[in-house]
This record gives structure tokens, sequence and C-alpha cells, in this order.
């Protein structure tokens, strides 16, 4: 157990241990995940209505087999499954660099395996957040994941941009892998968990569409707007502004987040003072 004056207790070994893998993940993914959709756009022959149509199938398929691939989890178990999804998710980025060799194959190719990668992580990681916070000091531990991955993201986006506009995509493609799958080593320190997923296929949309859950489903769907807005369409309108400089779209994007990391911590401080809901 490790102890800061920040959260006034202490840090869960299950909270360190889903800390240091997401962070490492977040270097991984920060190194590429920028530069993704001028990727695309470059393969696609330019045509930016094809990159937004490989990420809305992107979505798509992932909303729609969620509830339905989440029923392995029960099999596999939250720990294991997070493993198996840092494999699927370097094999998406293996797919993304073989994409010059055959678009349309890679492409398809690429969706099912990030499909599957998503499906495989994001509910045990969330799951297991919930298991390894603290109730009380749960939004300053939220807190302590986004500044950290604030940080980072003011640094990553300026040697990415760096790297690819001295190198080209193939250096920074191994990193991401490498430094991915890296991350493993923090989620086999995770401990075990029991809960599982009860929910039918039919009954996981029921919930979903119920009056109960309207307004909590209308703000996640309008934060995910932003964040498409943020992850697709910005990155590509910028790059065309600066005629291709990979380097000042990775400067520019970190100055953007620079301004975000202060507040962050003094905002988990405040939600935890609130109602959760």
């Amino acid at each position: 157990m490790i102890k800061f004056n920040y959260f006034n207790g202490s840090l869960s070994r299950g909270f360190l241990s889903l800390y240091c893998g997401r962070m490492i993940q977040y270097i991984g993914n920060g190194l590429i995940v920028l530069f993704i959709p001028i990727y695309l756009l470059i393969n696609f022959n330019g045509k930016i209505e094809l990159v937004l149509l490989f990420y809305l199938i992107g979505h798509l398929t992932y909303g729609l087999f969620l509830p339905l691939g989440v029923q392995s989890l029960n099999k596999i178990g939250l720990r294991k499954s997070l493993i198996i999804s840092n494999f699927l998710f370097a094999g998406y980025f293996v797919c993304l660099f073989l994409l010059p060799h055959q678009v349309m194959g890679f492409s398809l190719l690429a969706l099912l395996v990030l499909m599957l990668s998503r499906t495989m992580f994001w509910l045990p990681y969330h799951t297991d957040l919930a298991k390894f916070t603290n109730k009380a000091s749960r939004g300053k531990s939220i807190s302590l994941l986004w500044a950290t991955y604030s940080l980072l993201a003011v640094i990553i986006p300026v040697i990415s941009g760096f790297l690819i506009g001295r190198f080209g995509y193939t250096l920074v493609f191994v990193l991401a892998i490498i430094i991915y799958l890296s991350s493993i080593a923090a989620y086999v320190t995770l401990p075990h968990t029991q809960e599982r997923y009860s929910w039918g296929y039919l009954e996981t949309f029921q919930r979903f569409f119920s009056r109960k859950n309207k307004k909590l489903v209308l703000s996640n769907m309008a934060n995910g707007a932003e964040n498409a807005i943020g992850i697709i369409v910005w990155p590509i309108f910028i790059w065309q502004i600066l005629k291709g400089n990979y380097l000042a779209v990775g400067a520019i994007s970190s100055l953007i987040v620079l301004a975000t990391i202060i507040i962050q911590l003094g905002i988990g401080h405040f939600t935890d003072k609130l109602n959760k809901r």
C-alpha cells in the first residue's frame, strides 16, 4: 500500500496495477493514435469519407457485439481478459502497419481485431477500476489517471510527430507495439475479482434505451461525439493546414492539452464532495 496526502489514505494494489498498466498503454497508444486518421487518409487515397466510415463501422460493430462478447468474460475472467486484450490491441496496430499492402483486406481485419480488443478490455477495466478504488476518493483516483494522461499527452505528440516526420510510420508502429505489450507486466499483478456479467443480449439494450438511463446515455453520446471530432477530424484538419508537417501537428496538440493539467486534479477533488451521479 502506497500513501499519498492527496488521497488522505492509501491506494490499493489493484488500482496501482491498473494505473501502471493504463499509463504504459497511453504511451504506446499515444505514439500513433493522433496520426492514425492521417495515416488512413493517405492509404485511402485522400478520401476522408472512407476514414469516417472506418471509424463509424468500428464503433457500431463494437456497440452491437459488446453485450454478446462480454458473456465470454464470465469464463475467461477479468484479469485474463485484460491481458488478452493487450495482444489484440497490438494486433490492431500490426494490421494498420500492413494496410498499404492490401488496403481493403487489412482494413476489415483491423476492424475485427479492434472490436474484439475493445470488448475484452473496457468492461473488465472499468469493473476493476470501480472495485479497486475507494468510493470516498474515487474522483481523485480518476483525476490522477487523467492528469497523468494529460501530462503524457503534452510530451508524446511532439515526440511522435518528430519520429514520423524524420523516419516515417514504421518506427513509430514498432515502438507502439512493443510498449503496448509491455503493459501486460502490470496487469499480471492484478488481484482476482469475481464479478460476473449477468444481463442477456436483448436485456442489455432494453436497459440502454430505458427511461431511467436516458440522461446518462445522452450525456455519454455527446461526450463520444466530442471525442470523435478530436480524434478523427482535428488531426486531419491541422495536418492539411500545416501542409503535412507532422512535428507541427504534434506540437500544437501538446500545447492544447497543456492547459488542462492543473485543472484536472482540482476537479477530481471537487467531485468527491458532490453526489456521484
